[in-house]
C-alpha cells in the first residue's frame, strides 16, 4: 500500500514538473518577441515535446516491460541531442 502512495505522489511531482517546464518555456514565447513563424514553430515544438515527455512519464508508471522501454527511449533520446549538438555546431 505504501508503494501506490509513493507512486501516486511521484506521478503527481512528475506531472507538476512537466506543467511547470513546459509552461515556462511557452511562457517565454510572450517575454521574448519572436516572429510569428519562430513562434508558431516554437509553440509546435514545444506540444511535441509535452506529448513524449507524458508519453514516458505514463510507459514509466506501467511498470514491467514498459518501464524497460521507458528507459530504452530515455537513453536514445539523450544519445541522440549529444549527436544533435554535434551536427548543429558543424
Amino acid at each position: 500500500m505504501e508503494t501506490s502512495i509513493l507512486n501516486g505522489n511521484m506521478r503527481r511531482l512528475l506531472m507538476l514538473f512537466g506543467i511547470l517546464l513546459i509552461g515556462g518555456s511557452a511562457l517565454t514565447a510572450l517575454t521574448n518577441p519572436l516572429p510569428p513563424n519562430e513562434r508558431i514553430e516554437f509553440l509546435l515544438f514545444l506540444a511535441i515535446i509535452a506529448g513524449i515527455y507524458y508519453l514516458l512519464l505514463a510507459l514509466y508508471f506501467l511498470g514491467g516491460l514498459w518501464r524497460r522501454l521507458f528507459f530504452i527511449l530515455l537513453l536514445t533520446a539523450g544519445i541522440m541531442c549529444i549527436f544533435m549538438s554535434f551536427y548543429l555546431a558543424v
